[in-house]
């Protein structure tokens, strides 16, 4: 990942636990499936990508006698996890591609993370590589369709100014676990859409998110003023709706086994 999703991350650690509704809901989510799938006892258990901790205060109830790491490239991130949970939590300040335990975990679980690595196959090998044989992967990955409104009204309004990288959808990551040898035991698409008072709220919320860096958010060079002004106007134009202007997520749920 590199340093401007770090970046942008640092700057919003302060601000993103409060408009993470959605990221939130998938947590809860995603630990209802680890509660019913994964078989006790485990004993190592990874949060990869921890963010300020939304899934990594679920696991650690859900797994209260694993070792349990959560690990982040956003040290802000990191320190607003720290701060609010329990203090055996093992936070660690490092970029997954780069992470090399001193052992292999039963379980590398993960929410609305995955998607900031550019390659899928790359993710896909990062995590078949940490995971003890037979330990399980449960992830949600934001895919495809995800902001599909926003990146609508950005092609319209600004048609030589895209995203650099297209977000990657269900079967080019479910084809990357296959190629590693995963076994997938329950897969999900969940779609959630948000309505906000208007296109530049929408902004500010992605904003305060830390989203808004990145080749999946970036074009070739820095939107201007009046370019921003655009894309709101047809992103209202296009989209509005009478509960308000919507932001839809959609996320690919999966528990995997090696």
């Amino acid at each position: 990942m590199n340093q401007d999703v770090r970046q942008r991350f640092d700057a919003a650690a302060t601000t993103y636990r409060e408009t993470a509704l959605v990221q939130e809901q998938l947590a809860d989510q995603l630990a209802g499936q680890l509660a019913q799938v994964v078989p006790h006892p485990v004993h190592r258990v990874l949060d990869a990508g921890s963010g300020t901790g939304l899934l990594t205060a679920r696991l650690s109830c859900l797994f209260p006698e694993a070792s349990l790491t959560a690990l982040d490239l956003s040290l802000g991130m990191i320190e607003q996890g720290r701060q609010r949970l329990d203090p055996s939590i093992q936070w660690q300040h490092e970029d997954l591609l780069h992470h090399r335990p001193s052992q292999p975990y039963d379980l590398v679980a993960g929410s609305s993370s995955l998607h900031w690595i550019e390659s899928p196959d790359t993710a896909a090998t990062r995590l078949h590589e940490l995971l003890a044989p037979q330990g399980w992967l449960g992830q949600v990955i934001m895919v495809a369709g995800t902001l599909g409104e926003l990146h609508r009204a950005r092609t319209r309004s600004l048609p030589g100014l895209p995203a650099r990288r297209p977000m990657a959808d269900e079967h080019a990551w479910r084809d990357a676990l296959a190629r590693q040898g995963l076994i997938l035991r329950h897969e999900e698409i969940i779609v959630r859409t948000l309505f906000l008072p208007s296109a530049s709220d929408v902004l500010r919320m992605l904003h305060r998110q830390g989203v808004t860096s990145g080749t999946l958010s970036r074009a070739s060079r820095a939107l201007t003023r009046g370019e921003l002004k655009r894309l709101c106007e047809t992103y209202e134009a296009e989209c509005r709706e009478d509960r308000g202007v919507p932001v839809t997520y959609r996320a690919w749920l999966v528990l995997a086994q090696r």
